[in-house]
């Protein structure tokens, strides 16, 4: 049984379609079991906040050298990317068993190393968006951050493997 209250053989959508208080649950930085799962969650929350003022600073950006399309298409992609991102990270952070992928087992441990390193590289993206990083490098790393968080998110609403 998972901390979520899911079994391995429970349904997808039990798994990932969750209520409100589900979410708010996997975001509370007050009840958590262990250090653990404080850590990835202040990690979590390091990350959904430097992507919205990554959203912010993209977005301001482009007010100023670019046309109103790109801004509203900004807008648009940074709530979409917002959404997307939230679900994804509450996912990995309900995820319990080990996953196989390509013969490879996912593990919590290998989640809560993925979340910590993630966290740090948004860290180190935002502080070279005015130092070392110039606009299409700050892009690229920002949506391999995107897609890998976002595969990770996918891989966590397989059922986990018994060991």
């Amino acid at each position: 049984m998972d901390h979520d209250g899911t079994t391995p053989d429970s349904s997808w959508k039990s798994r990932n379609c969750l209520s409100p208080g589900e979410y708010a649950t996997s975001w509370s930085l007050t009840k958590t079991a262990n250090t653990q799962v404080l850590f990835r969650r202040v990690f979590m929350w390091t990350i959904i906040l430097v992507r919205v003022v990554q959203t912010i600073l993209i977005v301001s950006y482009n007010t100023f050298v670019s046309k109103v399309s790109s801004i509203v298409f900004g807008i648009l992609f940074g709530i979409l990317s917002f959404l997307l991102i939230f679900w994804c990270l509450t996912t990995i952070d309900r995820a319990q068993g080990r996953r196989r992928v390509c013969g490879l087992a996912i593990s919590r441990l290998h989640l809560d190393l993925f979340v910590a390193s993630c966290a740090f590289i948004h860290l180190i993206l935002l502080a070279g968006f005015w130092t070392f990083l110039g606009h299409i490098s700050f892009n690229v790393v920002w949506f391999i951050l995107w897609a890998s968080i976002t595969l990770y998110g996918f891989i966590c609403t397989k059922a986990p493997r018994e060991a």
